[in-house]
């Protein structure tokens, strides 16, 4: 694991892309355990442009959700926080903002659908008025005006993401609403401000197949109607192949590789991505052919405790005996393009 202090936190200064509504650069949260630290998000980089959709994927605990909370200010504290890094949106560095700022920025320049509504929604309040409540949020005094113009834009943003009699269900509170119901009800929350970026995490993992169809349906919908850059988190391959342009794969807090999903899923360069790829049942249009089911050998590494060199070298076949993946860092290079980039000494090796 790296070694990082507070102290870091604006070194290493890049210019964001000129074309990205986020640009994350040398990224580092760590969480202070009782065993140690730990790095769950490791000299992380990456762009997300207007219009785009960018899937993570990783098992559980390689940092993706952390990453995502990063960007928001949603790290909690004491025991976690961002130590080093710069995260760009709308010309703003999120990272140096005030706290008063910060929370400006979100749900303006950034929001996020949740994982599981039920713990993000309120089970007291009634939808409408959540809805409303993050629009006048952003207004120091609202006037009864605003409160007015609150509510009945939190039914036009209910109706906007397919919700039926709107008036209605801005009536009711979370109990009294569907699975899929409460996903469009966060979608709608989250739109509420006109974000350039949307952080999806997880965002169809408790529904059923149809119901999540509907919503990645209704995302792929609110991106074209406002061109917002659309991060989406997720475990489910299959997912992404439908859904993303691009792909970043994070192992152990790291990217190790990143490319146009064509590139990452048709020809991926990091034995991790294989492994991945092996072990769930594929929706590429290209795989017409059944394939056996391979689970990655062995588990992922301690994270107070991680390897020095490659942190997936203990459980790589590409491996064999060389020294060098034990030892020494393996950096995002070129797999064979700037576009495609893995971090594998040995990528050339490399195959699906």
């Amino acid at each position: 694991m790296t070694d990082v202090t507070e102290s870091e936190i604006h070194e290493r200064p890049q210019t964001p892309a000129s074309d990205g509504c986020l640009s994350v650069r040398n990224l580092t949260t760590v969480f202070t355990t009782k065993r140690g630290t730990v790095a769950a998000v490791n000299d992380v980089s990456f762009d997300l442009r207007a219009g785009e959709t960018l899937g993570i994927v990783g098992e559980s605990g390689s940092g993706k959700s952390v990453t995502a909370m990063s960007t928001l200010g949603l790290i909690p504290k004491p025991s976690g926080k961002v130590v080093s890094g710069e995260i760009w949106v709308d010309g703003k560095n999120l990272l140096a903002l005030d706290r008063r700022s910060l929370r400006a920025a979100s749900g303006s320049d950034v929001a996020m659908i949740f994982q599981d509504p039920m713990t993000s929604l309120n089970p007291v309040h009634r939808i409408g008025a959540q809805i409303a409540e993050g629009i006048l949020a952003h207004r120091r005094k609202p006037s009864r005006a605003d409160k007015e113009a609150a509510r009945r834009r939190a039914v036009e943003l209910l109706a906007a993401v397919g919700v039926p009699a709107p008036e209605r269900r801005a009536r009711q509170y979370p109990h009294e609403l569907s699975g899929g119901m409460r996903q469009r009800v966060m979608i709608a929350m989250a739109m509420s401000c006109d974000p350039k970026v949307l952080i999806a995490d997880e965002p169809t993992t408790a529904l059923d197949a149809t119901i999540q169809a509907q919503i990645m349906r209704l995302l792929r919908e609110v991106q074209r109607r406002a061109n917002v850059g659309i991060m989406l988190i997720t475990h489910d391959i299959g997912l992404v192949a439908q859904n993303v342009d691009r792909v970043l794969v994070m192992y152990a807090g790291r990217v190790v590789e990143m490319g146009t999903v064509e590139e990452v899923l048709e020809n991926p360069k990091h034995p991790y991505t294989v492994g991945l790829l092996r072990c769930t049942p594929s929706r590429l249009p290209s795989d017409s052919v059944r394939r056996r089911l391979t689970p990655i050998p062995g588990l992922p590494p301690n994270p107070t405790d991680l390897p020095p060199g490659c942190s997936f070298a203990p459980r790589c076949s590409l491996r064999g005996d060389r020294e060098r993946c034990l030892l020494e860092q393996p950096e995002l290079r070129p797999a064979p393009t700037d576009d495609h980039r893995s971090a594998c000494h040995f990528l050339e090796e490399v195959t699906p």
